[in-house]
């Protein structure tokens, strides 16, 4: 029997909305594009909520082509 390994790809398809939204804030730069995007992120979303949460409520939304 052949083990398949796991790739990152698998590993991002198997996650859930609020695992992404995580990684995705890890990832990401803020407006400023000098520090993480660990603080508020209004300037972008409009919104007083964290990059993470701003993430998570993208995540949810119907995808536009």
């Amino acid at each position: 029997m052949v083990i398949k390994q796991q790739t990152n790809a698998d590993r991002i398809r198997a996650m859930t909305d609020e695992e992404l939204a995580k990684l995705f804030d890890g990832m990401i730069i803020n407006c400023e594009g000098d520090v993480p995007c660990n603080r508020y992120c209004s300037s972008y979303w409009g919104t007083e909520i964290t990059c993470e949460d701003a993430w998570l409520l993208w995540l949810k939304e119907e995808a536009k082509e």
